[in-house]
């Protein structure tokens, strides 16, 4: 894959923002070239590109700035961090700057580094395991982009396919070298089952070709809500899931689901990927996922080992992390 930017600021006053995010897997390649060109005078450009490798994957940044003689004032920044997560992942950045004036103000750089382990150390005894730690991090750092799009459906469909991606190199065997990150798996299938109150479950055995009620669980649980490191099973979301034959061939889905608050920002998001992601099971024909709020959702929800990962006190239900120290956003779970 390349990706060609040729940016051009000609009139005078002029700014660009180029905002790139990268993930790569398996043997994919990743070609980035950004060429961005200061035509006139007090201009301002910002180029900030973050890679996420894992596999054999092998990126390419070449990023550049050409400043003309007549471009005056020109104010430029060209950045560029990547994150290697296996030892045959590869990037080769290149940031250039090519100035022919004398009154500006440029600067460029590249960092290449792997996960903290000290931040991963400080999560996981925090009571977070290790899978949900690494996809904390990873979508720390992969927010960085995200966090400078306008709000609106876009972003909301990116934050989708990146929170998707994400949470499947975070589920990848660490050290793994091979495509682990960039298959369909389930990395919580050790997780408790939500409350039987919580769920009602069809008895719909798998045909050739289709798809059994495992498959659907094991979608849902690779769910994730962006700001809490928890599954939408396991988190308790899950009100009722039912698989529904169809007349002739093919299943429909049906889902209902609540969020931990009515004004949770990412609801269309999380609607969206629930669909998205069942509608690709085999044998699924139709997906219907409706969103309610009658009964309110509560901590009480949450299976043992979500509370634990979050940090709840297993006799009160109240969480051990105060809002001063914790790493959580406990206030989205209610009180």
């Amino acid at each position: 894959m390349r990706n060609n930017v040729h940016t051009v600021l000609a009139g005078e006053g002029g700014e660009c923002l180029i905002n790139g995010l990268f993930l790569g897997g398996g043997d994919e390649h990743i070609d980035n070239y950004m060429l961005v060109e200061h035509a006139s005078p007090h201009c301002a450009s910002r180029q900030f590109y973050n890679g996420i490798l894992d596999g054999k994957a092998h990126g390419v940044f070449h990023g550049r700035i050409v400043v003309h003689k007549d471009a005056q004032k020109t104010d430029a920044k060209q950045t560029n961090r990547n994150l290697l997560l296996s030892d045959d992942a590869q990037i080769d950045t290149k940031p250039q700057l090519e100035i022919h004036a004398d009154d500006v103000k440029c600067t460029h750089g590249a960092t290449i580094g792997q996960i903290d382990e000290e931040a991963l150390f400080y999560l996981r005894s925090r009571g977070i395991g290790e899978v949900p730690a690494r996809r904390l991090l990873l979508m720390a750092f992969a927010g960085e982009c995200l966090e400078r799009m306008k709000e609106g459906p876009a972003r909301r469909y990116i934050e989708a396919l990146v929170n998707d991606s994400v949470q499947r190199i975070a589920s990848a065997p660490v050290g793994d070298g091979g495509d682990a990150g960039w298959v369909n798996g389930d990395a919580n299938r050790d997780l408790a089952e939500p409350p039987a109150r919580a769920v009602s479950r069809s008895e719909n055995a798998a045909q050739p070709g289709t798809c059994g009620e495992e498959a659907v669980w094991a979608e849902l649980r690779s769910v994730f809500d962006p700001e809490i490191p928890v599954n939408i099973v396991d988190l308790g979301l899950i009100y009722s899931c039912e698989m529904l034959p169809l007349q002739g061939s093919g299943s429909r889905v049906e889902v209902k689901m609540t969020l931990t608050a009515p004004g949770c920002a990412m609801a269309g998001a999380l609607k969206e990927e629930v669909e998205r992601k069942l509608a690709r099971l085999p044998g699924v024909s139709e997906v219907g996922v409706e969103v309610v709020f009658d009964p309110p959702w509560a901590p009480g929800r949450m299976s043992e080992s979500a509370k634990l990962q979050l940090g709840f006190d297993m006799d009160t239900g109240v969480s051990k992390l105060s809002p001063a120290s914790s790493v959580l956003p406990i206030w989205k779970l209610g009180k």
